[in-house]
This record gives C-alpha cells, sequence and structure tokens, in this order.
C-alpha cells in the first residue's frame, strides 16, 4: 500500500480510530471521561495499543490514569494523553472517587 504511513493506528478491540484532544477543563467531568475513553493507552507488557473504553480506566486524575489492559489484564499507570486545564474556584472530584457527602445525607 503506498498510503499506509498516513494511516491513523487503530484500536486493537474495536478497530476504530484514536482521537486526540488539546486540552479538558478540569471542572467538566463528563468531558474528562469522554476524552480518557477515546484516548490511546498502550500496554507496557504485550505492546497492543487500545481504547480508554476497550480496556478498564480505573482511578484518574489531572496527571495520570490507572488502564487495565484488554488483552493481558495487566494494570498500568499512564499519563493523561491530553492536558487538564484548572479552572479557578472549583474544587474536583477525581473519576473513581467516592462521593460520602451524598451518602450522609441518607435518613438511614
Amino acid at each position: 500500500m503506498i498510503f499506509s504511513a498516513f494511516r491513523k493506528p487503530k484500536c486493537i478491540v474495536c478497530k476504530r480510530a484514536f482521537s486526540s484532544l488539546e486540552s479538558v477543563k478540569s471542572n467538566d467531568l463528563d468531558a474528562m471521561q469522554d476524552a480518557l475513553a477515546l484516548s490511546q493507552f498502550g500496554c507496557e507488557n504485550c505492546g497492543v495499543k487500545f481504547h480508554g473504553m476497550c480496556g478498564k480506566i480505573g482511578q484518574a486524575n489531572p496527571r495520570s490514569a490507572t488502564v487495565t489492559c484488554p488483552r493481558c489484564s495487566r494494570r498500568i499507570k499512564h499519563e493523561l494523553p491530553f492536558k487538564v486545564e484548572k479552572v479557578e474556584g472549583t474544587a474536583t472530584k477525581q473519576i473513581g472517587d467516592r462521593v460520602d457527602d451524598e451518602i450522609s445525607d441518607r435518613p438511614y
């Protein structure tokens, strides 16, 4: 193939091309979860490249995320492939954090 150098890499699980975002605002948790799901991650153990949604994303913070490889099930800590822009004046929760204040409002 002549144009093989111009092909985007694809996920080994879903066979879709990877997306990349420049940055996500720290107070937009939905955008961060979407960016993690569509980003490319790689396994150091078996060498495969996969989407965050095809692996399993564990706890994530503004600098890194723990991702489980869909092939060998190894947990790998990755730096985020996008910037997280801090929004002043807002406290953000990490993905995977417990929300204890919701539990304390229960009447029982």
